[in-house]
């Protein structure tokens, strides 16, 4: 479970050590059936404290995300480690002068609701930010053959490699008459 009762945290503040399994944090995304990766362990910890209302965190996380490489689409594990920090309001509250000078130049602003902090959201975010645009198994990935799929890290194939730019194609049937 990744939430953290307000009430709970002395001024002073207080380390928490979290962690979930990631069927939490795929749970809250909208689209589930659109999800190509998943999340392994999730190991939190999270140091909050009380400035007024406003709940400063710093957060750091560790887990492994599963995705597909972009070029043999085999299964690739990609460590995420990640240092955050925000700040959480309660739902409608406003920041008040002194919370704000208490807080410095966090610039990361967030609500919490019913004295309750969840993280997860929080987590999911920046762990999504980690995950890069176009994973590769290896740098030098080979990827799969554009005609029969073969996996060319693993084999090689006969197919003509024949590099034809298909916009172009039309053009070979193209003469000229003089």
């Amino acid at each position: 479970m990744l939430k953290i009762k307000v009430a709970n945290i002395p001024e002073e503040g207080l380390e928490y050590l979290l962690s979930d399994d990631g069927s939490r944090l795929l749970e809250i995304l909208p689209d589930k059936e659109k999800i190509d990766f998943t999340i392994q362990r999730v190991e939190i910890s999270c140091f909050a404290r009380k400035v007024g209302s406003m709940i400063p965190l710093q957060v750091k996380a560790e887990t492994k995300v599963g995705l597909e490489c972009g070029r043999c689409l085999e299964v690739v594990t990609y460590p995420v480690k990640m240092a955050f920090a925000c700040s959480l309001t309660p739902v409608g509250a406003g920041i008040g002068a002194e919370d704000s000078a208490d807080v410095g130049e966090d610039l990361n602003m967030g609500s919490y609701q019913d004295d309750v902090i969840d993280l997860a959201p929080l987590v999911l975010e920046q762990i999504v930010l980690q995950i890069p645009i176009k994973p590769l198994c290896r740098e030098d990935c080979k990827g799969l053959c554009p005609r029969c799929g073969a996996n060319l890290n693993e084999t090689t194939c006969d197919c003509e490699t024949e590099a034809v730019d298909q916009r172009f194609a039309i053009l070979k049937k193209f003469k000229v008459l003089r």
